[in-house]
């Protein structure tokens, strides 16, 4: 690390309106961290360390002020500044519904307000999203009319703000054993702020639905999740019972909201706890013999019998459904949807839910949309698309653009990691923390329907990297040169801004633009579908699954 007066001027140098103040005082959005990592030992740091009582960091990831404006804003957007605050939204009677039964011992809906998403079993109507979310509407029951009351506007909102409060605490945890100064600051700040005005807060804001709730919720927890891991990952403290037990129940309420987030989570937690299993600390003995001599421990059995606890509960749920523990959705009782679209069941039958031959297509939805172009007037990739796939949903955005920074930070994660240097980060943690959390994007890769809000399971998995990547850029900064940090910051305020910006652009599109229209449109080019469906209105094919 350089010497504080030379840090001063390299980081100061051509930032424009950089949040670090060049100087050594902490910056607004967190305290700075404090140095007890190791990585540059040719040029060490010259601050001297601090301990977690010197260095206090705001529980929200933020300071207060910041968190009431952003939960703000949030409010603001999901309600379209506030005049759509509890119209009624898509679906939106689903949760209320499904929380009158949840009293009553019974699992169904009202067949009104699930409408076409109905699933038809034995004479009673269900529902596929999970009880969570009416579970949070239980309290509400004695307080509000909730067979007319429609709160899903204000459910997203609160579900945005934990989420992205605690993605912004995942970045401060996982950056503040780094050595101190401007830089280190800099690459903090603005990765904080794409945690909270872009990502899934900013792309699931401006069209709120039944869909968005159940997977703002998810991420939420997949969040805290994460949010917990790299805070155990970075300090001396590690996976003691509590915080693996506040994993297991993140992990527990988001299988009982969305079972494709929580999978990624429960194998994350598992190969969390056998690394912790595993490891020497001390004990030299095989490797075998260190997993049994500490499987009675509180700090395994407790997270494990949350765990269970939560799988029974959904099992539960699964029974009463569709009459099977291990079924989630039984596609077969999806009736008004293959009344409407019968090809819905051959595609199923032939691919199923999820194949591999879908990932080189969803590759090209999330990241790099070449599926709305077209050559000679026609579409190459209409024919296997219509084939694979359910739907196509517009807008035609890009991970690459909307998450340009925390992609770019990503990318150097997965470099850092795979060459040891993630720093006071213990490299088989940080692995086996990736290693789970790659579960849920990869099941949206190979998925049957594509959707727009699905970039919200990409989320978990690219903060983390985008940490242990900022993490490898503020061990390396002290021994590059000067031009070469301030080329490093002139690329992150490049990317900050793009993030930002077209983060918001592809939300408010997405809110513009009726769902399920993608494979149903393939007949002009991208502007002209645009412009038809912002002017004259374009029929949505129906809504898409959860």
């Amino acid at each position: 690390m350089a010497p504080p007066a030379r840090e001063a001027t390299v980081a100061t140098a051509g930032t424009g309106g950089d949040i670090s103040t060049g100087s050594d005082r902490p910056s607004p959005l967190a305290r700075r961290a404090t140095p007890h990592g190791d990585a540059l030992p040719e040029r060490p740091a010259t601050t001297p360390p601090r301990t977690d009582a010197e260095s206090p960091m705001p529980a929200l990831g933020v300071p207060l002020p910041w968190a009431v404006l952003i939960a703000a804003y949030y409010l603001l957007l999901v309600s379209a500044g506030g005049r759509l605050l509890l119209e009624p939204v898509p679906l939106g009677l689903v949760f209320n519904s499904m929380a009158t039964n949840l009293l009553q011992g019974r699992f169904d809906v009202d067949p009104a307000a699930i409408g076409i998403e109905a699933f038809v079993r034995d004479g009673r109507t269900y529902a596929y999203f999970g009880i969570f979310p009416a579970l949070l509407r239980l309290p509400l029951l004695p307080v509000l009319d909730l067979a007319t009351i429609d709160v899903s506007r204000i459910s997203v909102a609160v579900a945005l703000t934990i989420g992205a409060l605690a993605s912004a605490r995942a970045v401060t945890v996982a950056l503040r054993a780094l050595p101190p100064g401007p830089f280190h600051d800099a690459i903090r700040d603005r990765l904080v702020l794409v945690s909270l005005l872009s990502g899934p807060p900013i792309l699931l804001a401006f069209q709120v639905a039944v869909y968005e709730e159940a997977i703002a919720w998810s991420w939420a927890m997949a969040s805290l999740f994460i949010a917990s891991a790299l805070r155990a990952l970075t300090t001396d403290r590690g996976f003691g019972t509590g915080t693996l037990a506040a994993m297991a129940v993140a992990a527990g309420v988001c299988l009982l909201t969305r079972p494709s987030t929580a999978l990624g989570l429960y194998v994350t937690l598992a190969l969390m706890m056998l690394w912790r299993m595993t490891r020497r600390d001390g004990d030299d003995g095989p490797p075998w013999r260190r997993f049994f001599r500490r499987l009675p421990e509180a700090r395994i059995v407790v997270p494990t019998l949350i765990a269970l606890l939560f799988v029974s509960a959904a099992a539960g749920v699964n029974w009463a459904r569709w009459g099977n523990p291990f079924v989630v959705a039984d596609m077969r009782a999806y009736v008004h949807f293959l009344e409407a679209f019968p090809e819905r069941i051959a595609r199923l039958e032939t691919y199923g839910m999820f194949s591999l031959q879908r990932i080189p297509y969803g590759v090209a939805y999330y990241f790099v949309p070449v599926w709305m172009l077209r050559s000679g007037g026609e579409y190459p990739l209409k024919p296997r698309i219509v084939e694979l796939f359910d739907s196509y949903e517009l807008p035609a955005a890009s991970l690459l653009i909307s998450d340009a920074l925390t992609l770019t930070l990503a990318i150097v994660g997965v470099g850092a990691l795979l060459r040891g240097r993630t720093g006071s980060i213990p490299r088989p943690g940080a692995a086996a923390l990736v290693a789970g959390l790659c579960i849920s994007p990869a099941l949206m890769l190979m998925a049957w329907y594509m959707a727009f809000r699905y970039r919200a399971e990409f989320a978990p998995v690219l903060t983390t990297l985008a940490c242990f990547g900022a993490t490898s850029w503020i061990l390396r900064a002290g021994v590059w040169t000067t031009r070469k940090r301030g080329a490093v910051q002139g690329l992150v305020i490049a990317l900050f801004i793009v993030q930002i910006v077209s983060a918001h652009v592809f939300g408010l599109t997405s809110g513009l633009l009726p769902r399920g229209i993608g494979l149903h449109h393939m007949t002009d080019g991208i502007g002209e579908v645009y412009w038809r469906c912002l002017t004259l209105g374009c029929s949505p094919a129906g809504e898409g699954s959860e």
